[in-house]
């Protein structure tokens, strides 16, 4: 049976890759980053994958020092787009973070093993404009230098279910239920918009192949965000940027429009009654 580690389960785009594999029957192990702040509605999301029996949580600490072999991995997956939207890019910087990664790395490098890594679309801009974006980049560039077989996702905004408040559409939705929450600041990429469960129906076809590549992932709709943002009513707002990024000439990039995109009115009313229903049940 394959086997998948998932570095950040409990953020959204990893928690959602994470419950598509086990759905698949595939094993996962979810390592849990703990020293990156408190992760909402943690219990909540074990709940939905704790029960499933090809899952096992591990925090960082532990599975860094795990001493005995472990089931043979096929797929190791870093959604670094989690760490950028969540302001937790910090961490990528700490040698207690990268150092057991790369020696783990580097003792499989040879094992038949699939990288991915799922990236902001920020990235592929051909000047990175903020510390974030070169943290990221630098903790990419030192893991790309022990892999063989790997896997770049480059991604837009992605909405859905557990989308966390970092995002403009989820800021609106709380908005309009009267939830006040802390909002950190606007960074996701206006280029496009992605519902999750699109997204990883076309990732996880590609990452079952094993086909290393850069993968720009796309709705194949134009304005996309802009259609989302007008039936959340969202007004113009001079903090949002709606440049089109200027992109790195990368003739290894291959555009990949999703295989299907829910209609809008169906996606975003699934994320309203998702984020109506947590926040009913938190609440009791």
């Amino acid at each position: 049976m394959d086997k998948a580690i998932i570095f950040g389960v409990f953020d959204f785009v990893g928690f959602h890759v994470c419950k598509t594999l086990l759905d698949k029957g595939i094993e996962v192990k979810g390592i849990r980053v703990e020293n990156i702040g408190k992760t909402p509605f943690l219990e909540e999301k074990r709940l939905e994958i704790g029960r499933n029996a090809n899952f096992e949580e591990q925090s960082f600490l532990e599975w860094s020092l795990l001493g005995k072999p472990e089931k043979p991995i096929n797929m190791i997956i870093f959604s670094l787009y989690d760490f950028f939207m969540l302001y937790n890019e910090a961490i990528l910087k700490k040698e207690a973070f990268i150092q057991p990664i790369l020696s783990y790395l580097e003792r499989n490098k040879n094992k038949n093993k699939t990288l991915v890594f799922i990236l902001p679309i920020q990235l592929l801009t051909s000047s990175l404009d903020s510390q974030a974006l070169i943290d990221l980049k630098g903790f990419l560039d030192r893991t790309l230098n022990v892999s063989d077989n790997i896997q770049l996702f480059y991604v837009p905004t992605i909405y859905g279910p557990w989308q966390p408040n970092t995002f403009l559409f989820q800021q609106t939705i709380l908005s309009k239920l009267n939830r006040n929450e802390e909002i950190k600041g606007f960074r996701e990429g206006t280029m496009d918009a992605l519902f999750i469960e699109d997204v990883i129906e076309t990732m996880i076809e590609i990452i079952e192949s094993r086909n290393p590549g850069k993968y720009l992932l796309e709705s194949g709709i134009k304005n996309y965000w802009d259609l989302c943002a007008a039936f959340l009513n969202i007004e113009d707002n001079q903090e949002i940027q709606h440049e089109l990024v200027s992109m790195v000439a990368d003739t290894e990039i291959i555009r990949i429009p999703l295989r299907k995109v829910t209609t809008i009115p169906d996606s975003l009313s699934e994320q309203m009654e998702h984020t109506q229903r947590l926040y009913d049940n938190f609440c009791k």
